[in-house]
């Protein structure tokens, strides 16, 4: 939301994506093993999301996972957009209509 000029009133940093090997544990074992805390939760059937993972460890901020199952959800990862955060290009949804280019 940031990246778009919504101001946020937390500092945890979101990210989606629709592959759910993101689910399988094996996945963290390597951030686990650095000190990393991974909590998985997996949607049921009437849910919108596949699952979430979060990603904590002590003194930085959490980073969720957001796992998408839909068709529609796929769409807003193809439309993207590249944006830098903290110094990263990531994907970002591109606003329709906002007149944003890509790069």
């Amino acid at each position: 939301m940031a990246v778009h000029g919504v101001s946020r009133s937390t500092r945890d940093l979101d990210l989606f994506t629709i592959s759910t090997d993101i689910l399988k544990p094996d996945t963290w074992q390597p951030l686990q093993s650095a000190g990393v805390a991974v909590q998985i939760e997996r949607g049921d059937a009437q849910d919108p999301l596949a699952g979430v993972v979060r990603l904590s460890a002590p003194r930085e901020h959490p980073v969720d996972v957001i796992v998408g199952k839909s068709p529609w959800q796929g769409e807003i990862l193809r439309r993207s957009r590249v944006a830098a955060i903290e110094g990263v290009d990531v994907p970002v949804e591109r606003i329709r209509g906002s007149g944003l280019s890509s790069r």
